[in-house]
């Protein structure tokens, strides 16, 4: 894991572009996939952001964070970030993630956020992190895969641009 912090200003800068992507979202009534339940949607773009903004700094690339294009890798080119406040989380891939992003995972509450690891999509897309059913074995809407923490690759990989 790589612990990396963000200065409060580069924070606060991403946490407002979280909620400008609450407040997109909103106006274009975004939908969650099926079976996603979000506790707070605004904390989480908020996290979301951060993280992203943590990473970006780390790799020493930009940050799209507040761009309107949704199309648009969350960091440099190719990497997507995924971010969990709960420390022992698994790394979630959906099945719309492209498989040759990669895909860094970080974990905590800013200003205690670490970097665990990251993986390639299509290596994240396999049967072993296949999830489907809830922990009382009922199918979920929605299903996905779940990459273990220990199942990334930690060091922060050099970028080419």
């Amino acid at each position: 894991m790589t612990r990396f912090r963000l200065e409060h200003g580069e924070a606060f800068t991403a946490a407002v572009a979280g909620l400008q992507r609450r407040f997109r979202a909103i106006q274009r009534q975004a939908k969650n996939d099926p079976g996603f339940k979000m506790k707070d949607e605004f904390a989480t773009d908020i996290h979301g952001a951060i993280a992203e903004a943590t990473v970006a700094k780390a790799l020493g690339l930009y940050c799209n964070a507040s761009s309107i294009d949704r199309g648009l890798a969350d960091v440099g080119a190719n990497i997507e970030v995924r971010s969990s406040t709960n420390p022992s989380a698994k790394m979630p891939i959906r099945q719309k993630d492209k498989d040759n992003s990669k895909f860094y995972f970080v974990v905590g509450v800013y200003p205690n956020l670490q970097i665990v690891g990251w993986k390639y999509g299509k290596d994240c897309k396999q049967e072993r992190y296949w999830v489907d059913k809830d922990k009382d074995g009922n199918p979920i809407n929605g299903p996905y895969w779940a990459v273990p923490q220990s199942d990334l690759n930690p060091e922060l990989i050099e970028v080419v641009l």
